[in-house]
């Protein structure tokens, strides 16, 4: 019901520009509750927790996508959601003012296996003067649309250079 990639290197630049492409899918055509998550934080190796299978205390920016609306946070959820945390913040205190945007990433499907063509993709732009912009193709059309700009980070000006890569995945109870 869950899992994790993590890089083994770091960053290690201070701006950089990456596209990850990913598929959201399942047989479920009314329940379903699936979620995958792309970090860049300076924890060195994955850490389990509760935020699609990642621990809330970390250090730099994830990004959730999300395509279950769970009732106790209807009014915070978004498809896409980016939160930045110096370490020290829960969940509840990242969502208070939600960064994100609705996007069409969960693709229903009679079998369950991998398209290549019917995928997601994100573009993270990181730049040295602390920007960060997350672009979203939800169809893999080549239409990208904006879904988040932070300007000014809370973070240290080498939070990049200094932080991993990570991929995390759950799924919810329905499954």
């Amino acid at each position: 019901k869950k899992g994790a990639l993590w890089s083994r290197k770091s960053i290690g630049v201070p701006s950089f520009s990456s596209i990850f492409k990913f598929r959201i899918s399942g047989q479920g055509k009314n329940f379903f509750g699936d979620g995958i998550a792309l970090w860049m934080t300076q924890n060195s190796y994955y850490q389990d927790g509760s935020v699609h299978a990642h621990t809330d205390k970390f250090y730099g920016i994830g990004i959730v996508f999300d395509t279950f609306k769970n009732t106790e946070n209807l009014a915070s959820h978004r498809d896409v959601t980016v939160v930045v945390n110096d370490g020290e913040k829960t969940w509840e205190a990242m969502t208070e003012d939600v960064k994100g945007c609705a996007a069409s990433i969960r693709y229903h499907a009679d079998r369950a296996d991998f398209s290549v063509m019917d995928a997601s993709r994100a573009k993270i732009v990181v730049t040295e003067n602390s920007l960060f912009v997350l672009y979203i193709d939800a169809a893999n059309t080549g239409e990208w649309v904006e879904c988040v700009t932070l300007t000014d980070l809370p973070l240290k000006s080498d939070w990049a250079v200094r932080s991993y890569m990570g991929v995390t995945a759950s799924t919810g109870a329905l499954a």
